[in-house]
């Protein structure tokens, strides 16, 4: 089960600590990856959570969510799984965004996360901005980054 408040907690501890990390969940229909999450450099999960919270219609029922998760109260189902699909659909969209962060040093998940809806097969790239009151990992400008994806040649390379 997706918990947006220990996911909230992970990202402050990795940005104090300056590790990168890279979100992905199964949240009921939904398939969710990224965002790369990158110290001073790439905006926070904080900041995507607050942009996603702002595009959605009725945002109230979610709060209520995070503040039933904060309490204890929410019911948690021990016999839920992941449907099979919807795992081997996160591994498949998560794998290569690691390959490429460990590789290269850059995603496509810096400043962006994908979401796939399954019911209605819809998949999007949404862009993160950053806030400018965040306390959580302020980036700085991506001017450096080479490329977006690795190649099959850097992974020849790195095989032999």
């Amino acid at each position: 089960m997706a918990d947006p408040v220990k996911t909230r907690i992970v990202d402050r501890v990795m940005d104090h600590l300056g590790v990168p990390w890279l979100y992905g969940v199964v949240d009921g229909p939904f398939v969710l990856v990224g965002p790369t999450t990158v110290s001073k450099r790439t905006p926070s999960w904080d900041a995507y959570e607050t942009r996603m919270l702002m595009n959605l219609r009725e945002s109230a029922s979610y709060q209520s969510y995070k503040k039933a998760l904060a309490q204890g109260r929410v019911n948690q189902d021990k016999a839920f799984e992941v449907q099979p699909v919807l795992a081997q659909l996160l591994a498949a969209h998560l794998l290569p965004e690691a390959v490429s962060w460990v590789t290269t040093g850059t995603a496509g998940t810096l400043s962006h996360a994908y979401s796939f809806f399954a019911p209605t097969s819809e998949f999007a790239v949404h862009e993160i901005l950053p806030l400018p009151d965040s306390t959580v990992g302020m980036p700085v400008a991506e001017r450096d980054d080479f490329e977006l994806y690795f190649g099959t040649r850097t992974l020849e390379e790195i095989a032999e």
